[in-house]
Protein backbone atom coordinates (compact mmCIF):
# COMPACT_ATOMS: atom_id res chain seq x y z
CA UNK A 1 0.00 0.00 0.00
CA UNK A 2 1.26 3.76 -1.00
CA UNK A 3 1.71 5.59 2.28
CA UNK A 4 -0.54 8.50 2.53
CA UNK A 5 1.15 11.51 1.64
CA UNK A 6 0.81 14.75 4.52
CA UNK A 7 -2.38 16.73 5.04
CA UNK A 8 -2.01 19.95 2.72
CA UNK A 9 -2.26 22.22 5.55
CA UNK A 10 0.96 20.33 7.30
CA UNK A 11 2.31 20.58 3.95
CA UNK A 12 1.92 24.41 4.21
CA UNK A 13 3.00 24.75 7.31
CA UNK A 14 6.34 22.87 6.32
CA UNK A 15 7.10 25.13 3.64
CA UNK A 16 6.34 28.49 5.20
CA UNK A 17 8.87 27.28 8.31
CA UNK A 18 11.24 26.56 5.34
CA UNK A 19 10.55 30.56 3.86
CA UNK A 20 10.73 32.01 7.04
CA UNK A 21 12.56 30.04 9.81
CA UNK A 22 16.09 30.05 10.83
CA UNK A 23 17.79 27.88 13.41
CA UNK A 24 20.92 29.25 15.63
CA UNK A 25 23.69 28.09 17.65
CA UNK A 26 26.32 30.17 19.52
CA UNK A 27 29.40 27.81 19.50
CA UNK A 28 31.47 28.34 22.28
CA UNK A 29 31.00 29.03 25.85
CA UNK A 30 26.97 28.64 26.08
CA UNK A 31 25.08 32.50 26.52
CA UNK A 32 21.92 33.49 28.51
CA UNK A 33 18.95 33.05 26.12
CA UNK A 34 18.08 36.55 27.39
CA UNK A 35 21.68 38.18 26.29
CA UNK A 36 20.70 36.71 22.81
CA UNK A 37 17.48 37.73 22.57
CA UNK A 38 18.32 41.01 23.75
CA UNK A 39 21.57 41.10 21.38
CA UNK A 40 19.75 39.81 18.20
CA UNK A 41 17.01 42.06 18.29
CA UNK A 42 19.36 44.73 18.93
CA UNK A 43 21.80 43.88 15.71
CA UNK A 44 18.11 43.43 13.84
CA UNK A 45 16.19 46.54 14.72
CA UNK A 46 15.20 47.79 11.47
CA UNK A 47 14.05 44.89 10.15
CA UNK A 48 10.64 45.07 8.39
CA UNK A 49 8.55 42.80 10.24
CA UNK A 50 8.03 41.26 13.07
CA UNK A 51 11.23 38.34 14.65
CA UNK A 52 10.67 36.08 17.57
CA UNK A 53 13.78 33.55 18.62
CA UNK A 54 12.91 30.95 21.21
CA UNK A 55 15.19 28.20 22.63
CA UNK A 56 14.35 25.18 21.02
CA UNK A 57 17.13 22.68 23.33
CA UNK A 58 20.41 21.87 23.51
CA UNK A 59 21.60 25.85 23.01
CA UNK A 60 19.80 25.86 19.59
CA UNK A 61 17.03 28.43 18.66
CA UNK A 62 14.14 29.30 16.46
CA UNK A 63 14.21 32.16 14.68
CA UNK A 64 10.85 33.07 13.13
CA UNK A 65 10.16 36.30 10.62
CA UNK A 66 7.10 37.02 8.89
CA UNK A 67 8.82 39.24 5.97
CA UNK A 68 11.23 37.25 3.99
CA UNK A 69 13.47 40.13 2.69
CA UNK A 70 14.03 39.91 7.02
CA UNK A 71 15.28 36.38 6.10
CA UNK A 72 17.48 37.18 3.37
CA UNK A 73 18.98 40.36 5.12
CA UNK A 74 19.98 38.20 8.28
CA UNK A 75 21.30 35.65 5.75
CA UNK A 76 23.15 38.16 3.79
CA UNK A 77 24.89 40.40 6.85
CA UNK A 78 26.48 37.71 8.52
CA UNK A 79 28.09 36.39 10.75
CA UNK A 80 26.23 37.92 13.82
CA UNK A 81 27.80 38.30 17.15
CA UNK A 82 26.83 37.60 20.39
CA UNK A 83 29.46 38.38 23.55
CA UNK A 84 32.17 38.30 20.80
CA UNK A 85 30.80 34.80 19.69
CA UNK A 86 29.15 33.85 16.54
CA UNK A 87 26.05 32.81 16.49
CA UNK A 88 25.53 30.18 13.27
CA UNK A 89 22.44 30.33 11.48
CA UNK A 90 21.39 28.13 8.88
CA UNK A 91 17.95 27.51 6.81
CA UNK A 92 15.16 25.02 9.38
CA UNK A 93 14.40 22.48 7.75
CA UNK A 94 11.82 19.62 8.46
CA UNK A 95 14.21 17.06 9.69
CA UNK A 96 16.01 19.57 11.99
CA UNK A 97 16.26 18.21 15.75
CA UNK A 98 18.28 20.18 18.11
CA UNK A 99 19.17 16.78 19.66
CA UNK A 100 20.52 15.74 16.65
CA UNK A 101 22.16 18.83 14.85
Amino acid sequence: MKPKSPPLILRLVSKLNETFCLVGKVFGVPVNSRVIRHRLKSEWKNLQGEVSIDHIGQDWYKVEFNAEADVSFVLDNRPWFVQGQIFALQHWTPDFSPFHA
